[in-house]
């Protein structure tokens, strides 16, 4: 991952990764079709692209679920973001295909760069984080408490 190569190069804040998705989301399809949840994500994309900033890096990873880099960013500012866009999902008034209305919420993991060598030990931390937000209640965010690799502890 070439955020991974940067961090050994120079030190920065560090970088953190996000990962989330739509609450639900199986229930918006078989409720209101496949063509609704295509529209759900693109709104839903489109919402978080406002939330971001213009150096991070955003993809769709796996279904519904969405991979956000946040290059130069501790892990309190990631936290900041989380939350803004969760907020604003929680308040996306969605318009359907069909002119139905529709509202959702989502669940974020994040977990802050510790030192990984290798990128899915990372992914597999924000992923961690993002099922115990889903297990905890949803539309919340998790931040991954995993130590470093001096032993300090990541907040």
């Amino acid at each position: 991952m070439r955020e991974i190569a940067l961090q050994k190069i120079r030190k920065d804040r560090g970088f953190c990764i996000l990962m989330f998705d739509i609450d639900r989301f199986k229930e918006v399809n078989d409720t209101f079709g496949h063509l609704a949840g295509d529209a759900v994500l693109q709104q839903v994309s489109a919402a978080i692209t406002q939330c971001c900033r213009p150096s991070d890096f955003i993809f769709r990873y796996g279904g519904e679920e969405v991979l956000i880099v946040l290059v130069d960013c501790d892990p309190s500012l990631a936290g900041n973001i989380a939350e803004r866009i969760r907020q604003c999902i929680q308040d996306l008034i969605l318009r359907l295909p069909d002119g139905n209305v529709l509202s959702v919420t989502a669940s974020l993991g994040i977990a802050a760069f510790a030192g990984e060598l290798d990128y899915e030990k990372l992914l597999a931390r924000a992923d961690q984080s993002l099922y115990t937000a889903k297990a905890a209640g949803r539309n919340q965010v998790v931040m991954d408490m995993a130590p470093s690799p001096d032993g300090t502890i990541s907040q």
